[in-house]
């Protein structure tokens, strides 16, 4: 088994290992379509940045208050420096591919502190090139940027344990842990403050130094903590209905009687292998390991029994509540990974076939994502549809609306993707299913001056019959979700 042997990192390559994870991530981000969530968040960062309010984020004109706005301003910063506003796929993708970056240097200094540098940047390769990492990592979507904050902020805490003059490190793990809450709400304070405690706890349980751990100086750490994370909250909570939104979406999810994303206690159990393949083969030798081990594990391997049990608490917490997504346990990854790093080490002739699938999987993922897939979707993504109506709309794109009719909530559940696609010009014809038009009458009194339409077939209910009189259908296309149909007012 691999010694607990202490080599920092060091700067230069840390810098290495974050610049290639970013080249990974990001080369081929902006050739994908942008899928609804990642729509979201790249619309609510261009009304952001049109409106010039970067307090309360809009979706289609509406607040959103579901989630902090850590990811809109993110990518409202990196479009307003690099494209001078212009939201696109790969302004968008930046923040996780940098994020991305950020979390694997960090994790190849975690691993190098607890068994050397060797182990440390496969560990960071590894991470890299699992499948749910890369995944999200190329997107808008805030999974990677959440994972990112907390590996750092527990990172920091760990490194500063090895190197307590540095107080810098203490302070900066606080400021991430306020970053995590920024991006996704006090759910992060599960990965952080579990992961903290239960680094302390091991320490003590193997008979080493942590007294230190405990100092008055994580006061001055946790003022840096609500400076970052309160301001946001107490600004917006008083406007309309945020308090309520937030809250329930929040803290809805650990109800018994959550509905949304509703799994099974088992849930995870087949989520996790495909967010960590290809690397899941490490798993049955992490848990062989620990079983040959496990008269040493206290005092010699008390980092991998830390990573072990931080994982365990994690993955039993978010497998009881009820609502459940594959992403929700991604940022356990870089523990899963490191555990993995830590037995390919321990076995003579692993390390080297990791290296040689790490290495086949990024040239794998390369082609799929930068070659297979834009070819793929290139005449059945939401972009080519809208590509293809505007050719028909022509100059007249102020005249035309996105017709969403069902659903209690816009934000959620309407077809960010293919609004965004439209541009900013485009209307939002928005109502819940109690307001509906009850006839074709009522849509065509609701469509007011627009000359086209674009609506999905699911929101064309029978009592409109088959045709609304005065309009015709210009384009129609199968996409995820159902038929997409460009409706334009026929010539008198």
């Amino acid at each position: 088994m691999p010694p607990m042997n202490p080599q920092p990192l060091g700067i230069g390559r840390a810098a290495l290992v974050a610049l290639a994870a970013f080249a990974l991530l990001f080369c081929t981000a902006g050739l994908a379509d942008f899928g609804r969530r990642d729509a979201r968040n790249a619309v609510a960062a261009r009304e952001m940045l049109a409106s010039g309010d970067w307090l309360v984020p809009t979706l289609g004109g509406q607040p959103r208050f579901e989630k902090p706005p850590l990811m809109y301003w993110a990518i409202a910063g990196a479009s307003q420096l690099l494209t001078g506003g212009g939201v696109n796929e790969w302004t968008a993708a930046l923040p996780s591919a940098l994020a991305g970056a950020l979390a694997c240097a960090m994790v190849a200094a975690l691993g190098a502190q607890f068994w050397g540098r060797s182990a440390g940047l496969l560990a960071a390769a590894m991470l890299v090139t699992s499948f749910g990492f890369f995944k999200w990592g190329r997107t808008a979507q805030m999974e990677v940027l959440l994972t990112a904050t907390i590996t750092l902020a527990v990172g920091c805490f760990i490194l500063w344990d090895h190197q307590p003059r540095k107080l810098w490190l203490l302070f900066a793990a606080h400021a991430f842990a306020a970053l995590a809450c920024m991006a996704k709400g006090p759910v992060a304070l599960v990965f952080t403050v579990t992961g903290e405690a239960l680094y302390g706890a091991t320490r003590w349980l193997a008979g080493q130094p942590c007294r230190h751990l405990v100092t008055r100086w994580h006061a001055f750490g946790l003022v840096i903590f609500f400076a970052l994370a309160l301001p946001w909250p107490a600004l917006v909570m008083a406007q309309g209905d945020a308090k309520e939104v937030f809250m329930h979406e929040v803290f809805g999810r650990l109800a018994a009687g959550w509905q949304r994303h509703a799994a099974g206690p088992f849930f995870y159990c087949a989520a996790l292998p495909a967010l960590v393949a290809p690397w899941t083969l490490a798993l049955p030798l992490v848990a062989w390991l620990f079983w040959r081990e496990r008269g040493a594990l206290r005092r010699q391997h008390a980092p991998a029994v830390f990573l072990a049990v931080w994982f365990v608490v994690v993955f039993a917490f978010f497998s009881s509540l009820q609502a459940k997504q594959d992403h929700y346990i991604l940022p356990i990854l870089p523990a899963c990974v490191l555990l993995a790093a830590w037995a390919a080490a321990g076995v003579r002739w692993a390390g080297r076939v990791a290296w040689i699938v790490a290495a086949v999987t990024a040239i794998g993922l390369l082609v799929n994502h930068g070659v297979i897939v834009p070819r793929a979707d290139a005449k059945t993504s939401p972009r080519a549809f809208v590509a293809e109506a505007h050719r028909i709309i022509g100059g007249q794109r102020s005249a035309t609306a996105l017709y969403f009719g069902y659903g209690d909530s816009i934000t959620a559940d309407m077809r960010a993707d293919i609004f965004y696609y439209l541009g900013p010009q485009t209307r939002l014809l928005a109502v819940s299913d109690k307001q509906a038009p009850a006839t074709a009458a009522d849509f065509v009194k609701l469509a007011g001056d627009c000359r086209f339409v674009v609506l999905n077939r699911k929101s064309w209910p029978a009592s409109w019959g088959a045709e609304l009189p005065g309009w015709r259908v210009a384009l129609a296309r199968k996409l995820e979700g159902g038929e997409f149909v460009l409706l334009g007012r026929a010539a008198p």
